[in-house]
């Protein structure tokens, strides 16, 4: 997987905002399960709650925030592996991950101001993180997700223009091997002049001091650095040994020159 500058910053931001926001609620965690008693009644502005018997009780509320900041640590530690490894469906459901905790965050702050009455510190801090998720987070997973599309897809479809399949490819190649064969016919067909056979026996020649009858073939002008030369072809004829055609310079077997 090879990844642009841009892709390789987003990458690394997202890396560590999952990181981060991962440390981030268990810390919350830490912090809502440490409380001796209820951070409601604790952090209440009401001045009742605080003259009456604190009991060591935990709200509905306060039970649904632990376990939502406990498995949205669990799921950013995931999101920062996931984008380690640079898998491109989860890093899409990372990003919607991001968005749904933002999303969350802006709830439970406007529930927290309107509902609760609780510190006035607990919610803008909420917002802020709601805030650095949407304007850091998100588009950090969306400029990676697009950074892994194209090295997905684009490459493949490049290939793809080239190279054929078996299927068409096999056509092609028997046209190509005829093409060939129809060349080769035609510089054969070139280069030699055939001419009838002279007859059914020619003169025997003399070759390796065995007596063979052989019969004319064809020839063809040889250009070479010391001159032209012919070469001719002959074949054996009544010889299972000699059955090949032979060539031979100038007609003699000891490539006398012709011209």
């Amino acid at each position: 997987m090879v990844l642009s500058a841009r892709g390789v910053m987003a990458q690394t931001t997202l890396l560590c905002f999952d990181a981060l926001l991962g440390v981030y609620c268990l810390a919350v965690v830490l912090l809502e399960a440490l409380q001796p008693c209820s951070s409601s009644s604790l952090l209440s502005t009401d001045p009742s709650a605080h003259t009456t018997a604190k009991t060591c009780s935990t709200s509905s509320l306060e039970l649904f925030t632990l376990s939502f900041h406990l498995a949205f640590a669990a799921l950013a530690f995931a999101g920062a592996c996931v984008t380690f490894i640079g898998h491109l469906v989860l890093v899409r459901v990372t990003r919607g991950m991001l968005v749904l905790f933002a999303a969350f965050y802006v709830g439970l702050a406007i529930w927290e101001l309107t509902v609760l009455h609780r510190s006035p510190l607990i919610p803008p801090l909420e917002l802020t993180v709601a805030l650095l998720t949407l304007v850091i987070g998100w588009p950090s997973g969306l400029i990676f997700e697009r950074e892994l599309r194209c090295d997905r897809q684009v490459l493949p479809n490049g290939f793809d223009s080239v190279l054929l399949t078996a299927t068409a490819l096999a056509p092609k190649m028997t046209q190509i091997q005829k093409q060939k064969k129809a060349t080769k016919a035609a510089a054969d067909s070139a280069a030699y002049k055939r001419v009838p056979p002279v007859g059914a026996e020619a003169p025997g020649l003399t070759c390796l001091g065995d007596h063979v009858t052989t019969e004319f073939v064809a020839e063809t002008a040889l250009p070479t650095a010391g001159g032209t030369f012919r070469v001719r072809a002959y074949r054996s004829v009544g010889s299972l040994r000699e059955s090949e055609p032979i060539a031979m310079i100038s007609g003699d077997v000891r490539g006398q020159r012709d011209v």
